[in-house]
């Protein structure tokens, strides 16, 4: 059996899921920021799979992009998968020893979690 090193998508469908969507740099098509918050989730789903695989550092530079590409002010939305992403990025970075890089993770899902659900969630 051929051990899996990296697995690589053409350049067309790695832009297919994010096109139209320019967020970094204030300008925003609002049509394509709605499947934003879903697709980025189901990349931390990938990096969950790339780590079972043993796959950590393909996992790390998913989950990287993934809370580097949400922006907070267009609401609720892309919170999810921002949350899901620093926690899985914590989590991978947990088992391959780097526990400051882990805690740092964790504190930034934790003040997303905070900013979105208020002083009044128990």
């Amino acid at each position: 059996m051929k051990k899996l090193t990296s697995v690589s998508f053409p350049k067309n469908e790695r832009k297919s899921a994010l096109e139209g969507v320019r967020l970094q740099n204030g300008n925003r098509d609002h049509h394509e920021a709605g499947y934003l918050g879903p697709y980025l989730l189901k990349q931390v789903k990938v990096a969950a799979i790339y780590c079972g695989l043993g796959l950590h550092t393909e996992a790390i530079c998913i989950l990287e992009q993934s809370i580097e590409i949400p922006v907070m002010d267009l609401g609720q939305n892309h919170a999810p998968a921002k949350f899901s992403g620093c926690m899985q990025l914590g989590d991978t970075y947990a088992m391959l020893g780097q526990i400051e890089n882990s805690i740092v993770c964790y504190t930034a899902g934790l003040e997303i979690q905070q900013l979105v659900l208020g002083d009044s969630d128990p």
